[in-house]
């Protein structure tokens, strides 16, 4: 099976594959959030502050009610999600969830 976001997995369901677009998705957009958050922009050598950028993908992943975890590599903010994804028709044979992780990055462009 390979969807959208290159997964290759026979045990990777319908409902982690529609999940998986709305969690990267976020991740992204947490990751960014974090990497605007910038220091020493006057002097020319701009980085990421990390204790702010870490807040500020972290807001994003609360506004959004979503739990993950927050890394600052240099310039990089990674952020990595996980929630549980809910079955509907699977509940009845008594398979109510499954879980979805995804991690995304980003950086400030600084040129």
């Amino acid at each position: 099976f390979q969807a959208e976001d290159g997964i290759r997995d026979y045990k990777v369901t319908g409902v982690q594959t529609c999940a998986l677009p709305i969690f990267a998705d976020i991740a992204e957009n947490a990751a960014r959030s974090g990497s605007q958050e910038l220091r020493s922009l006057r002097s020319g050598n701009p980085t990421v502050d990390p204790s702010r950028a870490t807040r500020a993908a972290e807001r994003f992943l609360e506004v959004h009610a979503v739990s993950g975890v927050v890394s600052i590599e240099g310039n990089l903010v990674i952020v990595s999600v996980d929630g549980p994804v809910r079955f509907s028709l699977l509940n009845l044979v008594g398979l109510s969830t499954t879980s979805v992780s995804v991690s995304r990055s980003a950086e400030p462009v600084t040129q």
